[in-house]
């Protein structure tokens, strides 16, 4: 496993066994290889308000997959996109790493802002393997 750090993180929270315990449950899938992890203890910070954003569905079994990517990709008013940086370490890894939620549909003020974790992302979900502690109660579902 390897976990990077955006070189604006301190070094004291640079901790990978939080990044793959604590914070895991707040992990969204965005590539085969490769996951954002979301810090609960920043959202009083607003650059990182992009991790709180939730699902407007959710799929807990193969059976479901086809129901719910037509439902969240109907609730879906934004994607997560990666930004672009150049900046690499000695080995050439990403320095900043950063996403950002961009708009696919027109936000009303109020509304909350809903993306797709993925069909995958829910059934490893309801195995059990990513739980966020920190998260209110409707697990990451729009209601």
């Amino acid at each position: 496993v390897t976990c990077f750090f955006s070189k604006h993180v301190p070094d004291a929270d640079r901790v990978l066994q939080r990044a793959l315990t604590k914070w895991r449950g707040c992990e969204v899938p965005c590539h085969p290889t490769m996951s954002i992890l979301g810090d609960p203890g920043r959202v009083d910070d607003p650059t990182y308000v992009g991790h709180i954003a939730n699902d407007g569905a959710m799929c807990e079994s193969e059976e479901g997959v086809e129901q719910y990517e037509r439902l969240s990709g109907e609730k879906a008013n934004a994607q997560i996109v990666p930004l672009s940086v150049a900046e690499t370490d000695s080995e050439g890894n990403p320095l900043v790493l950063h996403f950002a939620l961009m708009a696919t549909k027109p936000v009303r003020e109020g509304e909350e802002v809903l993306v797709s974790f993925g069909a995958d992302y829910w059934q490893m979900h309801a195995k059990g393997v990513f739980r966020c502690p920190d998260h209110d109660d409707n697990d990451g579902v729009a209601e």
